[in-house]
């Protein structure tokens, strides 16, 4: 499942992986940041989190980075969706504008020809 999501460690044996990249999901970003914050061990130290009791401080460091590396990058995808059409926008509204103005143009124009064509006095 690990390799599926695109996430690897070299704090975790193979056989353990799965079991605990489910267990971090399942507990989420900000339990697992605040476990990590009490936590005074190094990255080889094993800390309890949910039903797994030997859990490498490592292997929860490189998953909490992985998923802020996620998390940023779906936002910056966000970002830039919204720049594209808030520009999009921006061209349509100055579109619009213009049209607008080439239309009264016109309707001035033909207002002023036909005053012009009238029957002088």
């Amino acid at each position: 499942m690990a390799e599926q999501l695109g996430f690897s460690s070299r704090w975790a044996p193979s056989d353990k992986a799965d079991d605990w990249l489910q267990q971090l999901e399942r507990s989420g970003t900000e339990a697992i940041r605040y476990k990590l914050a009490q936590h005074a061990g190094g990255s080889a130290g094993s800390i309890a989190i949910g039903t797994e009791p030997y859990l490498t401080k490592g292997f929860a460091e490189e998953w909490l980075e992985w998923k802020d590396r996620l998390k940023r990058e779906a936002d910056e995808a966000h970002r830039e969706r919204v720049a594209w059409w808030t520009k999009a926008a921006a061209i349509g509204a100055i579109l619009a504008a213009v049209f607008t103005f080439i239309g009264a143009l016109a309707t001035v124009s033909q207002a002023v020809i036909a005053w012009l064509a009238l029957p002088k006095p």
